[in-house]
């Protein structure tokens, strides 16, 4: 697992971009996106991750493929971090990304300072 490689996860350009700048300014840190659950898998099984940033929902089915995302994640490597965002405010929710073994989970919009902080902890 590189110590550093993290990969940030959501269907909306707009949040890949921002969040992106936001984890690009961690030094040492180098990022890959995905903005489908189909995406997301294909890094999880070509690449280890330090730390999986993933949106609730994304565009699909199922309308909670940041669960799945995590449980792909947790199957294949308990040691990797995970963060769930979510607009869904939901506690079951968040409660079940905790179970799964999300280190943290954020309302969006997420306070930018909350998000890099929770990094910087997990690092």
């Amino acid at each position: 697992m590189d110590r550093r490689k993290v990969l940030l996860v959501d269907d909306e350009p707009g949040i890949l971009r921002l969040l992106g700048k936001l984890i690009r300014r961690i030094e040492g840190v180098s990022l890959d996106t995905a903005a489908t659950l189909e995406e997301a898998m294909q890094c999880l099984e070509s690449r280890r991750y330090w730390l999986v940033i993933t949106d609730h929902r994304l565009t699909g089915a199922t309308g909670q493929e940041g669960l799945d995302i995590i449980e792909r994640l947790k199957e294949s490597s308990p040691d990797t971090h995970a963060i769930m965002l979510t607009a869904s405010g939901s506690e079951h929710v968040l409660s079940n990304a905790r179970e799964m073994g999300a280190a943290r989970c954020f309302e969006k919009p997420v306070p930018f300072e909350e998000l890099l902080a929770a990094i910087l902890e997990l690092a």
